[in-house]
Formats: C-alpha cells, structure tokens, sequence
C-alpha cells in the first residue's frame, strides 16, 4: 500500500489531558477534537509505520537528522510513552542525500504529541523520526520527494506527519512577543494548504515567515513534498491561537491507487 495517511499537527504538550488543566483544555478544545478526529483517521487506515517530521529533535544545519533507534521514549510530562522504531526503513531513508544517521531513542515534544493522540487509539505501530534542517525551502521540499520515492517501493501501510506550531506572535502575552504578521502569515498559510496551492505555500515571503516565528513550515514543505506526485484531498480540520501561538491540523485523504 505504501503512503495510506498524511497529517499536519501542532504540538503543544497543553493539549494533553494532565498536562494542560481543565480550563486549559477547554480554551483549545478544537484542537483536541481536531486530533482526535486525525487519531481515528491513521487507525482506520492500520498505519503500520509513520514518520514524523518535527523541528524539535536532534538537529543539523545542513543534514536531516533521522533517528534509527529501535525504540522511543517520550519526554512529556506526566505521559510517558514508549514506541518501537522502524529502524529497516530508518536504515533505507538515511542512504538519501543530505542525511545525518542518529541513534538518540528519546522523542521531543515534537514527535510525542502527535504521537500520544495515535497511540490513544492503537499501538502497533513504528516510528521513524525526522528533524529538519536549516537547508533552503526547496531542499526541503525535493527532500519530501525523496522520501516518497523509496517509500512507495513499501509494501507496508506508511504514515506521515508534520509536526509543527504556526506563529509564536499571535497576541500581546505570546511566547516570541507580538507581531499582527503572525495572523497575516498563519491565515495565508491555512488558506493555502486549504486550497491545495503548493507553489504559493513555497513562494510565501521569507519576512513574513521570520515575522510570525513559527517552527512548523519547513516540516510542511517536506509533506508537500512527500505528496506532490500523487492525488489527494486536504483537509483543514482545525486552526485556533487561544495562548498565542498558532494550532492548525490539517488531514490529507490519500488516493493509493496513483502512487506511481
């Protein structure tokens, strides 16, 4: 089957029962069901790996670190985790260009909240982390290419996510201080993924990206990637900022039939 289920998620530790209070969950309850629903979606399709790209692990400037340890802890609080990894196709993906092989079986919150949704509905599955690096939209994007054209040659049901949080600036009391670009940069971004415009997603200004201080495009350009030679249908589940920082889960329907 290869590519059966793709995802953009955020990855605030909040939006995890015991981790964020009551009144905490209550602020960013589209996103929890948002999650869910992306939850219930990679069960259905029996994921038997995913991959997931995140901008918080083990990094390089110009490698992407991916970790082929066989197996993951979480580091959330109050939510520990373990995860077997998928070190074969780890071995596999750390042959492409531009890759740093690591062994660290430790998963940041990058990787463990998204994580911790799927895991909520199923455990037999295997993770693959990616950090990306500081290279060029477009290495990242090419990169994302790469990616699918050794894992459609896959005959196991593969998952991918993009870890990232939109704008850090979104209100006065935000985690990077505020910016009214961090709203202009998160609403053109989910506009844009919404609507499937790929090559306006790369061709967004690199101020206005700096502006918002977000840490979850360049793990979209690499899913853009993954994606761009197959037919799907995207999804934008959820998007709300109640602390300042921008939450967008976005769920892709994958048509297997043309990955060619």
């Amino acid at each position: 089957m290869s590519l059966n289920f793709a995802a953009v998620t955020p990855h605030p530790p909040i939006i995890i029962p015991g981790v964020g209070n009551q009144k905490d969950l209550t602020k960013v309850a589209d996103t929890v069901d948002a999650m869910e629903k992306i939850a219930k979606g990679f069960d259905e399709k029996e994921v038997e790996t995913v991959i997931i790209i995140t901008p918080h692990g083990s990094s390089s400037k110009k490698k992407f670190n991916i970790s082929g340890a066989e197996c993951f802890t979480s580091s959330l609080p109050g939510a520990l985790l373990s995860f077997d990894g998928d070190s074969e196709l780890a071995e596999k993906l750390t042959d492409l260009k531009d890759v740093k092989k690591v062994q660290s079986g430790n998963l940041d919150h990058g990787a463990s909240v998204p994580l911790y949704f799927l895991k909520e509905k199923r455990s037999d599955f295997k993770v693959v982390p990616i950090t990306y690096s500081q290279k060029s939209r477009k290495k990242h994007f090419d990169f994302g290419k790469k990616i699918f054209e050794l894992i459609k040659k896959e005959e196991k049901n593969i998952g991918v996510i993009a870890s990232g949080d939109l704008s850090h600036k979104l209100t006065p009391f935000a985690p990077a201080g505020f910016s009214k670009e961090g709203k202009k940069f998160d609403e053109k971004l989910i506009q844009l993924l919404k609507k499937e415009e790929t090559k306006k997603i790369l061709e967004i200004d690199q101020k206005l990206i700096d502006e918002a201080a977000e840490c979850g495009y360049r793990s979209i350009l690499v899913l853009l990637g993954i994606l761009s030679n197959i037919d799907y249908e995207s999804k934008v589940l959820s998007y709300e900022g109640p602390f300042g920082v921008g939450y967008g889960v976005v769920q892709y329907l994958i048509k297997n039939e043309n990955q060619t």
